[in-house]
């Protein structure tokens, strides 16, 4: 296994579901994670963070000591633990230090946060354009999420000046993999035939599909798509 990576064994991974489904740490996983094993300590940290015995501070600690021997699972979510949690516990040198260990082994989540660091401002100079370039980099590995933040990013002129084609061309891909809130831009696009050539009947179709999937973004659209599809029963 390459630790590296930040893959669970199947033992681990069955153990983790238990440990969910009982909101209880097993002494085994515990054990194993005391003896340094990173499977465990992840699976450790991870526990802390979705239990009822939510504890930042000691998921902080385990993906930690993972981290430490290469995990990048681990050094991806101390980077988001660390530059978002509580006061107290926000460390933004050493989440961009975990963005950039992570990216540096070419992991797809790890150059997104780099990005991240970069368009924030997260312990080092903000530089929309460098964050653009990771954004860029992350989407390109085909992870609907990045693909649909990075086109958000284009559209609204976030990071850089807005370049609403090349936006939605990365709606189109994400909302291909059933992205929700892509699918419904995507047919946002496509209704008003600005960067895309108009489509009306498929624009509609598309919005109904990401509303049917869950899409948080529907509602603020609705109207133009109810008239949209009035006016074409009408025509």
């Amino acid at each position: 296994m390459r630790v590296g990576r930040g893959h669970y064994s199947l033992t681990l991974l069955t153990i983790g579901t238990c440990i969910y489904a009982h909101a209880q740490l097993p002494e085994a996983i515990l054990a194993k994670a005391k003896e340094g094993n990173p499977d465990a300590q992840f699976a450790v940290g991870d526990f802390y963070t979705i239990s009822p015995n939510y504890s930042q501070a000691m998921a902080i600690e385990w993906f930690r000591k993972a981290a430490n021997q290469g995990y990048i699972k681990a050094q991806v979510r101390l980077v988001h633990l660390l530059s978002s949690g509580s006061g107290a516990l926000m460390n933004f040198k050493e989440a961009f230090s975990w963005a950039e260990k992570a990216a540096a082994q070419d992991d797809t989540d790890g150059i997104y946060w780099l990005g991240y660091c970069y368009g924030s401002g997260v312990a080092v100079k903000q530089d929309p354009k460098k964050a653009l370039a990771y954004f860029r980099v992350a989407a390109s590995r085909g992870n609907p999420k990045y693909q649909y933040d990075l086109a958000e990013d284009l559209l609204n002129g976030e990071e850089v000046l807005p370049d609403p084609i090349e936006a939605y061309k990365w709606y189109k891909l994400a909302a291909e993999q059933k992205h929700p809130d892509a699918m419904v831009m995507a047919a946002v696009c496509m209704l008003g035939g600005k960067v895309t050539e108009k489509n009306v009947k498929g624009a509609i179709q598309l919005f109904d599909q990401g509303v049917a999937l869950g899409s948080k973004i529907a509602n603020r659209y609705q109207p133009a798509f109810d008239s949209a599809r009035k006016a074409s029963t009408t025509n």
